[in-house]
C-alpha cells in the first residue's frame, strides 16, 4: 500500500474542542433524533458524580493520577502563566468530577508515559496518545477523538514538498516516543524501493522542539497529529503552513492499565 493509498480526507479546518468535551462529559449514545443537544457540562453549577463502580483502590484514595507529557497543544500544553491547558485538561477535569475523583497530574516526557503506566506512576494516560495495535499489548484505550496525520513545512514550502509522498529525500522531525518514527521509517522503506533517497528521521524530545527545528531551517518538515500541525500553523503567525491531505486516520485514546476493566468502564 502507498502512501498516498493512506489518505485520510480531513477536510475541516479544525475540531471543535467544546464539542469534543461536552459530547465526552454527556457520555453520548446513540444517534436518536430525540437526543438533545450537548450542552456545556459545567454550566449551571458544579457536576454531580456519578454512582458508578470504581477499582477498590480509586475508591480508597479518592485520587485519580493522570500521566501526561503536557506537550502536545492544542490538546495539552502549558500556556504562557505555566497554567495546564488545552482540551484534554478541561476533559480530564470533568472525568474527575464525574467520578467523583480529585486529579493529580504527573508530569513525564513522552517516552516515559507508557513505562510509568505500568510502573504504576500513574492511573491512567492522557497526552494525545494513539489508540495502536502495539500498543494494545501493553495498555487498554477509552478513545475519545479521530484524527490523521499531516505535513508540515516552513510557509512559502522551500523544499517544494506538497505532502507525504513528497517525504523521500528531505530532513524530517518527529517527537520521541511517538508512533510517527515507525510510521516515517515505513515510508523511507518504500522510497529507497523505489530507488529514491530515504527520508531523514529526525527525533527530538518534544513536539515543540520539532517546530522549533522546523523554524529555524534544521529540518525540512515534520509528520505529526494534524490538530496539532494546524494549531502551531496558528499560533506561527504566517511561518507554517500544512500541505497536502492528512493520512493514517487514528484513534486517540485515555490509556488504562492493560485488563482494568472496571476502570476503563467507568472513563
Amino acid at each position: 500500500m502507498t502512501v498516498r493509498e493512506r489518505l485520510f480526507g480531513i477536510r475541516a479546518a479544525g475540531v471543535v474542542f467544546a464539542a469534543v468535551i461536552a459530547l465526552a462529559a454527556a457520555g453520548c449514545g446513540d444517534d436518536d433524533a430525540d437526543t438533545p443537544e450537548p450542552t456545556d457540562p459545567t454550566a449551571g453549577g458544579e457536576t454531580q458524580a456519578l454512582d458508578i463502580e470504581l477499582p477498590p483502590a480509586l475508591e480508597s484514595s479518592g485520587v485519580i493520577r493522570i500521566g501526561t507529557s503536557f506537550n502536545f497543544p492544542p490538546l495539552n500544553f502549558k500556556n504562557d502563566e505555566n497554567e495546564y491547558d488545552g482540551a484534554e485538561p478541561a476533559l480530564m477535569d470533568e472525568l474527575g468530577a464525574k467520578l467523583g475523583l480529585d486529579i493529580e497530574r504527573v508530569e513525564t516526557n513522552f517516552a516515559g508515559l507508557l513505562p510509568g503506566l505500568e510502573a504504576s506512576r500513574f492511573d491512567i494516560i492522557t497526552s494525545g496518545m494513539n489508540d495502536t495495535d502495539e500498543r494494545r499489548e501493553q495498555v487498554d484505550f477509552v478513545n475519545y477523538l479521530r484524527s490523521g496525520t499531516s505535513v508540515m513545512v516552513q510557509a512559502g514550502n522551500p523544499e517544494g514538498i506538497q505532502g507525504a509522498d513528497d517525504l523521500c529525500g528531505a530532513t524530517v522531525g518527529v517527537a520521541m516516543g511517538t508512533t510517527y518514527v515507525g510510521d516515517l521509517e515505513g515510508f523511507s522503506d518504500e522510497c529507497v524501493a523505489e530507488g529514491r533517497e530515504p527520508i531523514d528521521v529526525q527525533t527530538l524530545q518534544s513536539g515543540s522542539e520539532v517546530v522549533q527545528a522546523l523554524l529555524t531551517g534544521r529540518i525540512h518538515a515534520t509528520f505529526a497529529n494534524h490538530i496539532s500541525n494546524l494549531y502551531f500553523v496558528q499560533e506561527s503567525e504566517g511561518q507554517l503552513a500544512v500541505v497536502g491531505e492528512p493520512v493514517n486516520p487514528v484513534y486517540l485514546g485515555i490509556a488504562v492499565p492493560k485488563g482494568d476493566t472496571v476502570l476503563a468502564e467507568a472513563i
